[in-house]
């Protein structure tokens, strides 16, 4: 069990750096939160599960100051997760600091939708387009049908399809699974420097 899986900072191609050439991505991300995921906040772009994301996260702060007060660090391993899980009382001492809101793409219309299909079983799925890439009205009804929103942006944001809230009906993940992406996010937000401000 020596093996651990994190999240890492990712490198924007050429091509990535020129799509997005004129929109600072972290604040439009922080907009498509406010105006159509809801409450949560917004960690730093990563790719997550296979895909090129800003996952959204709610902290539970009294789990959260618990944890960073005794020091017990994320688990980076299933079977770590899976052994925490099956034993009551290391439940206790190891809660759930966040859950998971949802994850707001960034990758081209026709990739994003392949890969925020994965994530429709962790929670709200957004796709982000600049204004200019148009998307045609077929590629936005497969989004609508994969209960997605896609949101177009520039100078403002505009919704071009509404999507699903939650997580995508009858896709909910095993216990283990839900909780091992949680602590990958919870150490990404501690690489990020991205805890509530209140316990960081």
């Amino acid at each position: 069990m020596t093996t651990v899986h994190q999240l890492r900072k990712t490198s924007w191609t050429s091509t990535a750096a020129r799509r997005w050439r004129s929109i600072d991505l972290a604040e439009a991300a922080r907009s498509v939160v406010s105006n159509v995921v809801g409450p949560g906040e917004t960690l730093p772009l990563t790719r997550f599960a296979g895909a090129l994301v800003f996952p959204v996260v709610e902290w539970r702060s009294d789990s959260l100051w618990m944890r960073l007060d005794r020091g017990l660090s994320p688990l980076l391993h299933p079977a770590a997760v899976g052994e925490v899980l099956s034993r009551s009382g290391w439940c206790r001492d190891y809660p759930s600091v966040l859950s998971m809101v949802g994850f707001i793409g960034v990758a081209p219309l026709s990739q994003a939708r392949e890969e925020l299909a994965g994530l429709r079983s962790m929670g709200r799925t957004v796709a982000m387009t600049p204004r200019w890439a148009a998307a045609s009205s077929l590629a936005l009804a497969e989004f609508d049908l994969q209960g997605t929103a896609v949101v177009s942006l520039e100078e403002e944001l505009q919704v071009l399809v509404d999507g699903d809230a939650g997580i995508r009906r009858g896709s909910a993940m095993s216990p283990v699974w839900r909780r091992f992406y949680e602590e990958q996010l919870f150490d990404w937000a501690m690489k990020t420097d991205s805890l509530p401000t209140s316990t960081a």
